[in-house]
């Protein structure tokens, strides 16, 4: 089970980067967890080695899993004080994605679910896009379902167009 590390072996923890003279601003990272703690531990460290040149905060709710994904968190946050853990009794998906937006502090909130694991660029592509582009207010991107162990299953495809995602969402699909 698990990511190997040098998967990314390349990505840098910090730089003084610009994007168009610009700074990369904060960015919050926000995990909604629940009875992940199989998967957990490989979708924080792949925020860790994020190449982001911006500060990172980690932020991760526990919705109120039966397994020990409170535990995996809570020894993530001792060696990394970036980040925060907490808890609540189950709420369901949009009730912790709702509270994630309300307690994340940065200009940038960026979603990734505990089971998934981000390409080491991820957050500084969509961070140079959200610069570049001032009148964007959301991106997003594609990832790789895989298993417990660490198995691709295959591409998870999301609409890229806003006449796409508008008609996703007009149909009722989250994303």
């Amino acid at each position: 089970m698990g990511i190997n590390d040098s998967e990314f072996a390349n990505a840098s923890q910090t730089s003084n980067e610009t994007v168009a003279g610009k700074a990369m601003p904060p960015v919050t990272i926000v995990v909604p967890a629940y009875n992940l703690q199989d998967y957990l531990d490989d979708c924080v460290r792949s925020i860790q080695a994020q190449s982001y040149s911006g500060d990172k905060v980690i932020l991760i709710l526990d919705d109120g899993s039966t397994d020990g994904t409170r535990s995996v968190a809570l020894s993530l946050r001792i060696s990394d004080a970036r980040i925060t853990v907490c808890s609540q009794s189950n709420r369901g998906r949009a009730e912790t994605r709702d509270r994630l937006i309300r307690m994340a502090e940065t200009p940038i909130v960026a979603w990734i679910d505990a089971d998934d694991i981000a390409s080491p660029d991820w957050l500084q592509s969509q961070g140079e896009c959200l610069l570049e582009n001032p009148n964007v207010a959301a991106v997003g991107g594609q990832g790789y379902a895989r298993t417990a162990g660490g198995v691709a299953i295959g591409p998870i495809c999301h609409p890229l167009t806003h006449e796409e995602i508008e008609r996703r969402h007009l149909e009722g699909h989250a994303n």
